[in-house]
């Protein structure tokens, strides 16, 4: 029995001109939105760019048409790649090089005990420890909080969360 290299696999599995033929429909179809219905925009200072840039601007109703020869020069302007820098530039992060990359995520409000089948609500402690489980675990290129404090002040939980990634993980951080 011979086996089949995953690139083989995939391009027998998909019609690659069917996928790229529906992405193109998909950006299309955006296009014809943001320039016919448009975009709510409550930044005054983001409408008045916009306005700038070409897009049909309405203050009282806070909306923006943006039309698709805007939306084309802007993706050509865009940089290619993106960097998330670390605390220390060996944990850099940077996006867009074809290259997959993989972290934690998940913002729980509760926290099931396997060994007990418990189910308690997260604290600020669990932020810290999931952080420094995943700050152990080499092939994590990023971390996401995996629980939300539950025992902190709600308007101030995405400062604790972050004070609690930030005592225990070293690499890259992503918070909300």
């Amino acid at each position: 029995m011979s086996r089949t290299s995953e690139k083989e696999r995939l391009q027998t599995t998909w019609d690659w001109s069917k996928v790229i033929r529906a992405m193109q429909k998909v950006h299309e179809t955006s296009l014809e939105l943001l320039e016919r219905v448009g975009v709510l925009v409550r930044y005054q200072e983001a409408l008045r760019l916009l306005g700038e840039a070409g897009a049909g601007v309405d203050h009282n109703l806070q909306r923006a048409k943006i039309p698709s020869y805007v939306v084309e020069k802007c993706i050509r302007k865009a940089p290619r790649t993106i960097l998330f820098a670390g605390r220390n530039s060996t944990d850099d992060l940077r996006l867009g090089l074809k290259r997959d990359h993989f972290g934690t995520g998940g913002g729980a409000t509760r926290r099931l005990f396997a060994h007990t089948n418990a189910i308690e609500t997260s604290t600020k402690k669990d932020v810290e420890e999931a952080a420094k489980l995943a700050d152990a675990l080499p092939n994590l290129d990023f971390v996401m909080s995996l629980f939300y404090s539950q025992d902190v002040p709600k308007q101030a939980t995405p400062l604790h969360d972050l004070d609690a990634m930030l005592k225990r993980y070293q690499r890259e951080l992503q918070t909300n």
